[in-house]
Formats: structure tokens, sequence, C-alpha cells
């Protein structure tokens, strides 16, 4: 390991962290960045008995780091390294440097503020700048200003405008040279197939044979996400039969699973992967790379008022990232899914997912930590004002802040790793004795559908079946004339049990009934009203239901996922993916203090009351849409 390029710049790293507190560290993948520069912090004098702590944007980055260390340091995981992510901690009063992935930094900071046991920070990879990677630095650098004055910010990165970033941090950048062995690369225009331009499938087909016949190493072929490698997937295992191993790589995959897909193996193998694998992973027999060009990215759909993945063309400097990763070991080969042309006229750099995203939980963690004022941070972007100000709104509506103070509920909901719509649902149902129901629908919500209905054999959007399949002691392969998504349902049940183990909730039968109440306590925008062939949402967005739906029609719904109908772009409503009935006795007593009643009088002709009837309920803001109820 001391070989690595970046030993170079090791000796003057500590001379600079002797008398500042900040610094930019530049160096390409393969530098040793993430390995030999943290251990060479441990021997600087300034760290006492404090922690490093050690970065990374990713679960299975984070793993494989921190057993690298422990590896190197000829100690098991745990002792001298240690390790903490959403799924999996093994730490220890041992511990000298701890890695983490960034959304633990945030809760940690949230949760002790001055962090005491941390001397220094180290942010790997910081170019993939998710909300939680801008969210904790600008936790951290609020507690360097006015708590710790003494604790370190590094900042890491192969792919990064560091001369700007080191000015608003009035840093020092150090570089170091990186260790690549040079890349060929070949663009593949898209081929014809029965006159028809070829999909993804064919495409990595294609550039899969030609790679197995012109080239010798594994092969690692980045596509957007999991439904294009399943698809890949398939058309490539008959290759099996050629001694050649098909191996899917993304992050729904548990800790073996990742570890099989990455582990040395005597026949040749071809890596199915998203970006998990474009950094901070070793894959060392990789010497050929198969670029989609494509990527997945969250991104805020207004309408919706909730995130949804849009498959988006990757920028430059990933797309750099990713050929890279083909030039480890040995000199390797690219071949890119489209053309040079369309390389050259895409963005230099991704666009930041802070500017991207629900802001929700970034407005709650900074209400926890003191202040919803953007210029009180240091933030390098900013969320779009009027979403912004979208997420104050719906923080004051689930009683997560007054007066933009966080209140107790908004305290309790801060602790938990979800979005506060769900947070908050999960606490109200608590209340009421339905916290182990809430705590299965919430990990529903965020873990994905667990069931496939086939549409042409119909639809099914009820969430009360998605409930049921959850009172089962096994999951079958089919429910309900769906196929059973057995991951996504494990998953599933992996959330639910930690929620109720942290929340301290009996794990008491599910009662499905509450579907309806439980979605509406998460989404109250979202109730919806039946008008004509569809349905009317209070925001007064019109959506509609899916062709041989399942979910019976019914005056009222409590809706939690929309999506637009890919395959008719004649229709501008949405259809309702994810949805339970709900009764109008119990949206009038959940929301009885936000509704006032219109009255109508009747007269006769001399002018004279005849009656007096209630006609409708009228949120009372104003700009909101009016339900008839």
């Amino acid at each position: 390991m001391n070989e690595l390029p970046i030993a170079h710049i090791l000796p003057e790293l500590l001379k600079q962290l002797s008398h500042s507190t900040r610094l930019v560290i530049q160096a390409p993948p393969g530098a040793g960045k993430s390995t030999l520069l943290p251990l060479h912090l441990l021997k600087a004098q300034w760290l006492g008995d404090g922690q490093i702590w050690l970065l990374e944007p990713r679960r299975l980055a984070a793993e494989q780091v921190a057993r690298r260390l422990a590896d190197s340091l000829g100690e098991e995981l745990g002792e001298s390294i240690g390790l903490m992510t959403g799924e999996f901690s093994k730490i220890s009063n041992k511990n000298k440097l701890l890695v983490m992935t960034e959304g633990i930094l945030a809760q940690r900071l949230l949760n002790e503020n001055d962090i005491p046991q941390c001397q220094a920070i180290v942010f790997d990879e910081f170019h993939e700048r998710n909300v939680q990677t801008d969210l904790g630095l600008a936790l951290a650098m609020q507690c360097q200003e006015y708590l710790r004055d003494d604790i370190k910010i590094l900042l890491m990165s192969a792919t990064l405008d560091s001369d700007t970033l080191a000015e608003k941090l009035d840093a020092k950048v150090l570089a170091s040279e990186g260790r690549c062995f040079d890349v060929d690369i070949h663009y593949l225009s898209t081929p014809l197939i029965q006159n028809r331009p070829a999909n993804l499938n064919q495409q990595v087909s294609r550039a899969v044979n030609l790679a197995l016949s012109e080239h010798n190493g594994d092969i690692l072929v980045f596509l957007p996400g999991v439904k294009e490698i399943r698809q890949c997937f398939e058309n490539l295992e008959h290759l099996a039969d050629s001694n050649i191993k098909v191996a899917p790589l993304h992050g729904q995959l548990n800790w073996n699973q990742q570890r099989e897909a990455m582990a040395n193996c005597e026949s040749r193998k071809i890596i199915l992967a998203t970006d998990i694998a474009k950094t901070s992973v070793t894959l060392a027999g990789v010497t050929v790379v198969i670029d989609s060009g494509l990527e997945r990215q969250p991104q805020y759909n207004v309408r919706q008022a909730m995130d949804e993945l849009v498959t988006v063309k990757a920028s430059q400097a990933s797309i750099i990232q990713r050929t890279g990763r083909a030039g480890r070991v040995q000199a390797g080969v690219c071949y890119r899914l489209y053309s040079e042309e369309d390389f050259l006229s895409r963005n230099d750099f991704s666009d930041k997912s802070i500017t991207l995203c629900d802001s929700s939980q970034l407005a709650l963690n900074l209400a926890s930590w003191g202040s919803v004022n953007l210029d009180d941070y240091f933030l390098m972007d900013k969320p779009e004002t009027n979403r912004w100000q979208s997420s104050l709104e719906l923080l004051q509506q689930l009683q997560i802040t007054h007066n933009q103070t966080i209140t107790p509920h908004g305290v309790a909901l801060s602790q938990l790793p979800l979005h506060p719509r769900l947070s908050h649902m999960i606490v109200k149902a608590k209340d009421i004795g339905m916290g182990s129901t809430a705590c299965y629908l919430a990990a529903l919500l965020s873990e994905g559908d667990p069931l496939h209905f086939d549409a042409r054999d119909g639809n099914n959007s009820d969430l009360e079946t998605r409930l049921q399949l959850f009172e089962l002691s096994k999951f079958p392969q089919s429910f309900e004339h769906g196929q059973v998504k057995f991951k996504v349902a494990q998953r599933i049940s992996k959330l639910a049990q930690k929620l109720m183990k942290q929340l301290r909730i009996k794990n008491t039968p599910l009662d499905v009934s509450f579907a309806g109440m439980l979605t509406m306590l998460a989404y109250p925008d979202r109730v919806a009203q039946k008008r004509g062939q569809g349905y009317r949402l209070r925001s007064g967005m019109g959506c509609n239901m899916l062709p041989m739906e399942a979910l019976k029609s019914h005056d009222y719904l409590a809706i939690a996922h929309l999506s637009l109908n890919k395959n008719n772009q004649a229709s501008s409503q949405p259809f309702i993916r994810l949805a339970a009935n709900i009764s109008l006795e119990t949206i009038t007593s959940l929301f009885e203090e936000q509704f006032e009643q219109h009255i109508q009088l009747t007269t006769n002709p001399q002018n004279k009351l005849v009656s007096i009837e209630p006609v409708s309920y009228t949120h009372l803001r104003a700009h909101e849409t009016v339900l008839d109820l």
C-alpha cells in the first residue's frame, strides 16, 4: 500500500493539518485516498485519543473500504477500524478510524452537536454530493465554527472543481497523481434490428459478445437501474454454459451477494452494475467496461409532491470515472453505447441532488439543528425556492414545526430514518395502537412495491392487499394474482421490524382496514374525491385509475403514489399506483380543524327562510381547492 501514488503528499498533508482545520484533496481513482491516506492520519499528533470519521456516499463502498483498512492492519473489523451504516455496524471503544455512510454523520451531529470523540471528518468521493453530503458538510462547518474549532474537515475527490471549493472553504488544495493505465475507447452506434433501433438489452448483448471475442479479463457493464440489470442478466444467463459467470451488483443486494459479485473467481466474469461500482469499490479483474451512458436520478415531481426516479444521460465526469474502471490493473478498453458527438454534447458534471430532490427531510434536519434559514449554512447549492417553501409548509402541516421552530413532535420525528411524512404517520399511529401496521406501511412506501402485476391481466393499486401479504408467515411466489418480489418484501419486513424496535412498538397483528387512515396521515394533501370517471385531489389536480383496476371505486381515496402513464402520452393526468379507500367520517374526524362549513339558505317567494343545509367543507388555506364533502 505504501507504493500508492498518494504517498508523496502525505507528509505535506500532516504538516497542513497541524496548523489548519480545512483541506481539499484532489486525487484520481486508484491513488490511495480511501485507504492509505486515512491510515496515515492515525499518526497525527493532534488525533490524541480521538477518532477519524471517514464518510462514504454508499453502503457498499463503506463496507469494502472498512474491511480493506482492517485487513491492512492485520486486524478484525471492529478493532481499530469500525463501521457504521444504516444496515450494519461493527464498532467498539477500540475504534480509532470509523468508516460510515454520510447519513450517519448528520444523525450523530444532530444527536451530539459537538461530537466530542471525533477529531477529523473526511468526506470521500465528495463529487458524488447527494443531499446527505451537503447536509453533513453544512452541519460539520457549523460545528467547527461554533462548537469545535479544533475539528479537522477534509474533502477528497477525483473529479471536482477543487479551486472553487477551496476558495469557498478558505482551504488549501493538495493534488496527487493517479495510477491508471490507458483505456482504449470505442463508440458503438445503436444498430438496427428488424428495421428498429436495438433496445438496451440487445445493445449490451452485442457489446458483451464483442468484448468476449476480442479481449481478456472481466467485463463491467454500467446500467441505469435494477430493472435493466435484471433484464440483461436474463439475456446473458446462457453464458454460464461457457463457464462465464454473470453477476448483478447494486444497492438492493445484501453484503454477501455484493461480495460474491466482487470476489475473484477462476471463471471469467460479467458484472452488471449501477453506479455503485463507479468509485471506492475494488473490482480487480475488470479490464473491459461497457457503458450504457445512462443513470437513474431522483428528481422532485411537483405534481406528485414527491421524488421519482428518472433515467437521464450520465454527465461527462461520470462517464470518465466509469471508463477509468477498465484501467485500474492494466490497459483496458471501454465500449460506449452511444456516439462521440453524444458524449461531447453532455453536461460536464451531473446536477446536484440538493437542487433536484424533495427537500422535506433536509428541512426537518435543519429545523432539528436550530434554523431553517438556508443563509445560516454553508451550502454550495441550495434547493429551488418554491420547493423549499413547500417543504416548510409541509412541516407545519404535519405539526413538525410551529413558526419555523421545531416542536416536541418534530424532535421525535427527527430520530427516524424516514421521510417526515412517514415518520409523522408512525408516531401518530402509535398513539392509537396502530404502530405495527404503520411501521409496515411506512417500510412498504420506503422500500418499494412488493407485488408486480402484469398490466395485461389487470392492475391492483390497493394498499390493503400489500399489507395482507405481511400477515402471512411465509411469502408465496404469487399473491392476489400478483408476483411477489421476494427481495423487496424481505427488505420491507426487515425495516418494519427495525422501526418497531427503535420506537418500542409491540409486534401486534396488522389491521389492514386502517390502511386508508394511515395513508391520509402521511399524505394529507392527497385525499381524493371521485369526480366523473376519475378523482380530484385536494390540490385540484385530477388523476385516474389504471385500466382493469382491482381497487374498488369509492367516493374517497387516500393516495400514496401517483405516476404518469408512459404508454399514453395523450393523457396528462397521473394514474393512481398505490392507494386505499377512506370514509367521509374518517376524513372529517381526522381533519376537523382544517375545514369550515358552507351553509346554503333556501327562502320562499316571500323571502322567508325555509331550510338551512350544509353543502361543502373548504380547506381554510385559500389557495387549496375545495372538496365538496
